[in-house]
């Protein structure tokens, strides 16, 4: 009985100092290494590249050719063919615009779109033409759509 039990303790203390000693060793490896693994600082050139990049599919303008007085609806495809986030509100329109966006910032991941509902209304006798501006941030500031039709 004596020797099953100098075996077991025998043998739990072998793996308790194959596990310190592994330890041991490690700590020993890598004393050399004097910073962490994040320092804190990002790497400039990937903060740069990291950037949303607004696209009006179908352009900035769009002529809806001859219309009547009354109500012209059309969408505007905004991409953001970037690698960051892109927001986007409406800053400033014409009277006779109105979007489906409101006041509200809307966000579009990288690789996705947005449509962008416009109304053009036209009484007799007024221009038939109207914009939208929109702030983003992808660097370009501003950007006006413009709807007009003859």
């Amino acid at each position: 009985m004596k020797s099953i039990i100098g075996y077991i303790l025998l043998s739990v203390a072998a793996v308790g100092l194959g596990w310190g000693g592994g330890y041991l060793a490690c700590q020993h490896l890598h004393k050399d290494v004097q910073e962490p693994f994040y320092s804190g600082e990002y790497d400039q050139d990937l903060l740069e590249s990291m950037a949303p990049a607004l696209i009006i599919d179908g352009g900035y303008e769009i002529d809806l050719g001859q219309i009547q007085p009354g109500d012209h609806a059309h969408e505007f495809i905004i991409e953001n063919r970037g690698t960051a986030n892109l927001k986007v509100s409406v800053s400033d329109k014409s009277t006779n615009i109105e979007t489906d966006f409101g006041t509200d910032e809307q966000l579009i991941a990288p690789g996705s779109s947005l449509p962008l509902g416009v109304t053009l209304t036209v009484a007799e006798g007024e221009d038939k033409s109207g914009f939208v501006e929109l702030n983003t941030n992808d660097g370009q500031g501003t950007v006006r759509l413009v709807v007009s039709g003859q």
